[in-house]
């Protein structure tokens, strides 16, 4: 299966299956759009669930729940911080 959204630049990040294998939570991260990619992602949930599943040799798919990874902008975010600490101590 592809899927074509050329706009979307999508890394998955992080997965986390339930001991019962009945639920997924994967994370992605985003170059550009992050709302609007989570959304897109979201509505193809059914394609990506079937996709998996012709793929997959397990008997039942979990419910895929995505999320936004918000690492990438929080560590962004502290070294922003950092610099401006070490610019502060220079002067």
């Amino acid at each position: 299966m592809q899927i074509s959204a050329p706009e979307l630049f999508v890394s998955v990040t992080r997965v986390q299956v339930t001991p019962d294998l009945k639920d997924a939570s994967v994370w992605l991260s985003f170059i550009n759009d992050p709302e609007n990619g989570i959304s897109r992602i979201r509505s193809l949930v059914r394609d990506l669930a079937g996709h998996l599943f012709e793929r997959l040799s397990i008997k039942h798919i979990p419910h895929l729940h995505f999320k936004l990874d918000e690492g990438l902008e929080y560590s962004e975010h502290i070294s922003s911080i950092i610099q401006d600490i070490k610019s502060n101590n220079k002067s």
